[in-house]
């Protein structure tokens, strides 16, 4: 550990914000501004957790005074947040995510990150495995899907929301999802997605095809069906 390593260290000791009410405002703006550079060191995420701080060369022990010193916010329980990061326009659903690191983004919240839609979901859409308890986050409104062992690992990829590390279904399956997932997701949000990615170009039609044979969907074959031989017709549609 480099000495400048060990004086950012010093100044976010517990022990150094005891007298936190006494400290005046250039002591208090040093003592964030050590945080921040040893964050930045020590690569710590936008969010994070308890468990997770001592891979940053921290312990518990040190979240009070980062607390206290403005430079970390609590946000629920048991997960922190970096306030120099600010919060970006998927907070929530990242919230969600790094409260359940193993879960899935799916359906409307999908939608909106891949671009496909520009409406923000009004709960976070996380899946998780069939048999598995659903998280519990009372400050975060959720809809819980749940993905059987085919639709867990099919065209899921790895991603970053707001700098939380969180699995998403690829545009191809999320379109397909809302298709054959229309119970939870609204009778017409697969017309709807499957229009508004096909307008942007967003999607491409012989994955959706490659999807649908994986995870059927009669309604959906049947439109890939008819686009198929008039798509002339249908990108007229989609444009208009």
């Amino acid at each position: 550990m480099s000495e400048r390593d060990v004086d950012i260290l010093h100044h976010v000791r517990t022990e150094a914000l005891d007298g936190l009410a006494e400290l005046d405002l250039d002591t208090l703006h040093r003592l964030r501004s050590d945080a921040f550079d040893w964050f930045r060191i020590k690569g710590v995420p936008r969010y994070f957790r308890p468990d997770q701080i001592r891979d940053f060369g921290l312990t518990p022990a040190h979240l009070p005074a980062l607390v206290r010193c403005g430079a970390v916010e609590r946000v629920g329980r048991g997960l922190y947040h970096v306030v120099r990061e600010g919060r970006g326009k998927h907070y929530l659903l990242a919230e969600a995510c790094a409260r359940s690191p193993g879960s899935i983004v799916c359906l409307h919240s999908a939608l909106r990150v891949h671009g496909i839609t520009s409406r923000e979901p009004p709960a976070a859409w996380l899946a998780i495995p069939r048999d598995s308890r659903p998280p519990r986050m009372p400050h975060i409104p959720l809809r819980i899907v749940r993905f059987g062992p085919r639709a867990w690992s099919f065209r899921v990829t790895a991603t970053e929301i707001d700098g939380v590390f969180a699995y998403i279904t690829s545009r191809e399956r999320t379109v397909a999802d809302c298709f054959r997932l229309a119970r939870q997701a609204g009778a017409e949000a697969g017309m709807e997605a499957f229009r508004t990615a096909l307008g942007k170009e967003l999607v491409n039609v012989e994955e959706l095809a490659r999807v649908e044979r994986a995870l059927p969907c009669r309604r959906l074959r049947e439109l890939l069906a008819w686009h198929t031989q008039k798509p002339a017709l249908w990108s007229g549609q989609s444009q208009s």
